[in-house]
């Protein structure tokens, strides 16, 4: 039982900490648009460009496998796990600095001579890149805490250098150099956490170990790839068919996307090591637990926000983006469907089940599925239409998902998740944003949209804690209160 409870509460502290850096992260494009020009801004923008496309396959799965191995190993081979994924990021950061350095024929020509035609962009994508081992390895060593701590520290400094040097210069290259200062004092924490939970190895790459991290990292690794190949080529298809204006649009529209992933990361950093020891253990029965009770938690908390999207789509679009953007509503709201599919997954069974080839397989059809049908439905539909091409290729993985999984574990679907819970949450959520667009549309003018938006979520959060209870799933708040615990693979708490 005190495992369970620790779980919980390092599952709501690390997602706590999570949003708080989402939060900022969203907030800084916002305020740095005020302080640089427009050419500047695209510059910026061109710049994120070349790193996340570095980072579509530098990581190579290397960090996300340290979930995998390290719950699983003995104190010598944790070290020897983590140098060589250190040594191995140097090396792939490395080989994406030489191809998006100014001296590369992709270096973008519209970045030429602005300040990302610079020695900035590949320096910054070495340390980037290796870096990226700093947001996984904690939760792997189940330190949670130290992961928290890490989360929030880098969330204040973040913010402070990159916007501080655009209100006091509004020039580009200062705000690049900020990220630079930025992503070395990511260096310099995870120096010292490397250091002092594993010593210091000059060189530490064991063949066999090598051989079996990349075995199972790299189908992981370039099935991600493939995957947010997939959400960038979406993205490829709009800008060819469409002006600049209307791709902004359908960018707001997809602004919210990352919001499962919000969600859904600190849940499957705590969860995942717990399940990966479970798996060696022969108990799959935990395993499925595991994932059931991750899902419940992550439908819990996604499903009302993304129902209050849903409905008050308009009210927060105008809001937040003005009503230039107001068509983006539709779009936003096509995506909240996929949203909603993506609150349920197995792919944390896929995953302790070294399931890396199903994926890897899985993604590449999925992405050349979803380039065409996102074509196809700009076409003849429009923005929307590309919206709703991109999505169904949601539903479609999901299938084959579930039904691997299935397999794997020996249990029928309905058997691996609590889908009464997963329906009385969803059914909770939508009845109560449509009551609470109802009460705003009835009681306050149309013309105060601010005041709409703020109350309708008030009023959504109010009803939807109402409802869930009403419906006999009160005792889910119990849960996260501390007032109670999990007895039953169904996930039935008392």
């Amino acid at each position: 039982m005190k495992r369970i409870e620790s779980t919980k509460t390092s599952v709501l502290s690390l997602g706590a900490a999570m949003m708080v850096e989402r939060l900022i992260q969203f907030a800084i494009p916002i305020v740095l648009i005020r302080f640089l020009t427009p050419e500047e801004y695209g510059s910026f923008r061109i710049f994120w460009l070349l790193v996340n496309t570095v980072m579509l396959f530098a990581p190579l799965g290397l960090t996300q496998s340290l979930m995998f191995f390290l719950p699983r190993s003995d104190a010598r081979k944790k070290s020897v796990f983590v140098y060589q994924t250190l040594l191995l990021l140097l090396a792939t950061g490395l080989m994406g600095a030489l191809l998006i350095g100014p001296w590369s024929p992709f270096f973008p020509s519209g970045a030429r001579d602005t300040a990302v035609d610079s020695f900035i962009p590949p320096l910054f994508v070495v340390l980037w890149t290796v870096c990226l081992i700093l947001d996984l390895l904690p939760s792997a060593m189940r330190d949670v805490k130290a992961q928290v701590r890490i989360v929030l520290v880098l969330s204040v400094f973040r913010p402070f250098l990159v916007l501080g040097a655009a209100v006091l210069t509004g020039e580009l290259k200062w705000v690049l150099a900020a990220l630079v200062v930025f992503v070395s004092i990511k260096l310099f924490l995870l120096a010292y956490y490397v250091i002092r939970c594993f010593g210091f190895r000059v060189s530490s790459i064991d063949i066999a170990s090598l051989r079996e991290q990349l075995e199972y990292s790299l189908p992981f690794g370039l099935s991600a790839g493939l995957y947010n190949l997939r959400v960038q080529a979406e993205r490829w298809v709009v800008v060819l068919m469409f002006n600049a204006e209307l791709f902004a649009i359908f960018s707001v529209g997809a602004i919210f996307v990352p919001m499962v992933d919000l969600l859904r990361r600190p849940v499957r950093q705590v969860i995942q090591p717990i399940m990966s020891q479970a798996h060696a253990n022969m108990n799959i029965e935990r395993v499925v637990q595991l994932n059931l009770r991750g899902n419940l938690v992550v439908s819990f908390f996604l499903l009302p926000v993304l129902a209050y999207l849903m409905f008050f789509a308009d009210q927060i679009v105008v809001v937040l983006f003005t009503e230039e953007y107001a068509d983006a509503a539709s779009i936003l709201r096509i995506y909240v469907l996929g949203m909603m599919r993506m609150a349920v997954e197995v792919a944390s069974i896929l995953i302790v089940y070294s399931q890396g080839r199903f994926v890897m397989k899985l993604a590449g059809s999925l992405s050349l599925l979803s380039i065409g049908a996102s074509y196809l439905g700009a076409s003849y539909i429009g923005l929307e239409g590309a919206a709703i091409g991109s999505v169904s290729t949601i539903f479609v993985g999901a299938f084959f998902n579930y039904r691997r999984a299935s397999r794997l574990v020996g249990l029928p679907v309905k058997k691996m998740q609590d889908c009464k819970g997963v329906f009385f949450i969803l059914f909770s959520a939508l009845i109560s944003s449509v009551l609470a667009l109802w009460a705003v549309s009835v009681f306050i003018e149309n013309d105060r949209v601010l005041f709409q938006m703020i109350a309708g979520l008030a009023i959504t959060g109010v009803l939807y804690l109402a409802v869930i209870s009403v419906l006999g799933y009160g005792w889910l708040l119990k849960i996260f209160w501390g007032r109670g615990v999990w007895d039953s693979v169904e996930g039935k708490g008392v």
